[in-house]
Parts: C-alpha cells; structure tokens; sequence
C-alpha cells in the first residue's frame, strides 16, 4: 500500500510540475503579465503539452500556440483582429470569474463522500485523490484582467465521474474554448 501512495505521489508531483518545465522549455515568463491569457493543456497519454498564449503588446494583441511533444517544439503566430473586444469577450465569461489570484494553483475538486471501511453506517469525507492526479487531459487556464489573475483547473469530463453540480461548469468551459478556437481556427485539445 505504501508504495501505491508514493507511485500515486510521484505521478501527481510529476503532473502538476509540468507547467513550470513547458514554461522554461518554451521560453515563457513563470509570471502572468496584465492582459495576458494562457491555456495549458495536458494530454499524458501522449506526453504532450499545448500552450495557448494571448497578451496584449505595447500597440497591439499577440497570439501563440505552443506545441510541444515527442517530435519536438512546434510555435504557430496568429494575427488577432478586434483584440480589445476579443479580450472583452474573454473577460465577460463566466470562466473568468470562476477563481482568483486568493486560490491555490489548481482548483480543488470538492470533496468526495465515500464510505468508510470499517464501518459501513459510517459516512465520512475524503479528497477524491485519484480525480486530482490521474486525469489523462486537464486544461490550466490563468487569465490576468489587469487587476487580478483568475485561475481554473477543469478536467476533461470524459474521463472522470463528475456531479451533476459539475456540469455548468463544464459548459461554461467549452463555450469559453470554442470562442478561442472560433476566433483562431485551432483545437485546444490533444
């Protein structure tokens, strides 16, 4: 059992850490600027990495899709049209309001009741460990508003079994990719 947890716990140190080494890997500052949105998106089956980036420049708004994966590191440039109501749109969903700067890196998943061993009338709360760490796609979304850096872990829904309470959230998300890859013709998915 002991050396199920410290597997478990490598696996989830390893996939956490990933956004610093693609940030070094990439050239990206660790820090997100004011006006900037970013999209990490992980697909560990494939041990690939895609990086979204929009920021706003010193006259204009810059687009970037990172790549990276067993081939290599792949950058694509996309002109940005109507920037500032691009970015207002960004910042008018829900998604933009889901977590601030006050939380922790990854949003929690909210704790799980199961039942315990010992005693089968004894209820009791336990973090769902498995749905923070073994996810084969997750999305890391920090979009700085200028005041503030707004942070959301989602998880692909697909791969996990979620509460009904989970699938607002989830629609608000997809609404918010498909704005993105609407306006930049590309998929946030692996």
């Amino acid at each position: 059992m002991r050396k199920i947890i410290l597997v478990l716990l490598f696996f989830g140190n390893f996939i956490f850490g990933q956004n610093k080494y693609v940030d070094k890997k990439i050239g990206l500052s660790n820090q997100i600027q004011p006006f900037e949105l970013r999209i990490y998106v992980s697909q560990d089956a494939h041990m690939t990495r895609k990086v979204f980036v929009l920021k706003k420049t010193a006259d204009s708004w810059a687009a970037n899709l990172y790549t990276i994966g067993i081939n290599g590191t792949k950058k694509d440039d996309f002109k940005v049209e109507q920037g500032k109501a691009l970015w207002k749109a960004i910042i008018n969903t829900k998604i933009s309001k889901m977590a601030s700067i006050d939380s922790l890196l990854y949003k929690e998943e909210e704790d799980v009741i199961y039942q315990d061993d010992t005693d089968p009338n004894n209820m009791k709360y336990k973090k769902d460990f498995f749905s923070m760490m073994l996810h084969p796609s997750y999305y890391s979304v920090f979009i700085n508003d200028g005041e503030k850096i707004h942070e959301v872990f989602m998880t692909n829904p697909q791969y996990r079994f979620y509460k009904f309470s989970d699938i607002d959230e989830y629609q608000y998300f997809y609404k918010f990719l498909l704005l993105l890859e609407n306006n930049f013709n590309i998929r946030l998915e692996i």
